[in-house]
């Protein structure tokens, strides 16, 4: 099972809930950016609801592995998220899985320096994608492989740093955001778009 949730954050007044996670909370505290602050609620109301309509759970605890990395404790399914700008990208799957996604944007290009070896002169679409994916490696291990981009390498299906060996997707969402997948396994991915919290109780 291998499902992407893409979900466009609302910026509605949404609360601080008796099922939020400490996780979530303390991550919430620590912040003085009320837009940084909205998100995180609003992120914790979509993994919530998200969990508790396809498998039932009740409660969200948290704990983290390598670099901060959160799971869920105690189920057997695996979850792994990313934002960018205005969207929510949810992976879950009964093996491990990571996802990133990237905006778009020109004033992007200066990250070529951090992901490639050598000078290149590519466009910002291909400069988004190539950061995605490997984002993604990076984030599957929790940055406990590597975190140093430059050092990931990948052909048409597989991405790799030269000890570790994943597979990966990626995609371009609305002409404006990529959005890169990595797992151990080569499957397509069910993929669901979600328009607002309320919906999730139709899926």
């Amino acid at each position: 099972m291998l499902k992407l949730f893409i979900y466009k954050y609302t910026n509605k007044n949404y609360k601080i809930q008796p099922f939020f996670s400490k996780y979530r909370k303390s991550i919430i505290r620590m912040s003085k950016n009320q837009d940084f602050i909205n998100k995180n609620i609003e992120t914790e109301y979509v993994v919530y609801h998200l969990f508790n309509k396809l498998f039932g759970i009740t409660n969200l605890e948290f704990e983290t592995v390598g670099v901060g990395r959160p799971i869920i404790k105690d189920n057997p399914f695996h979850f792994n998220i990313a934002h960018s700008k205005d969207y929510l990208v949810v992976a879950i799957s009964d093996k491990n899985i990571s996802v990133d996604i990237e905006h778009i944007n020109p004033k992007r290009l200066k990250i070529k320096k951090k992901i490639y070896k050598e000078k290149v002169d590519y466009d910002i679409e291909r400069v988004i994608k190539d950061f995605t994916i490997k984002e993604a490696f990076v984030k599957y291990f929790a940055g406990t492989a590597t975190s140093n981009l430059k050092e990931i390498v990948f052909d048409e299906e597989t991405v790799n740093n030269g000890k570790y060996s994943l597979y990966y997707q990626s995609f371009t969402y609305l002409n404006e955001y990529q959005i890169s997948l990595c797992t151990t396994i080569n499957n397509v991915f069910d993929l669901e778009i979600v328009e607002s919290v309320d919906k999730l109780f139709d899926l």
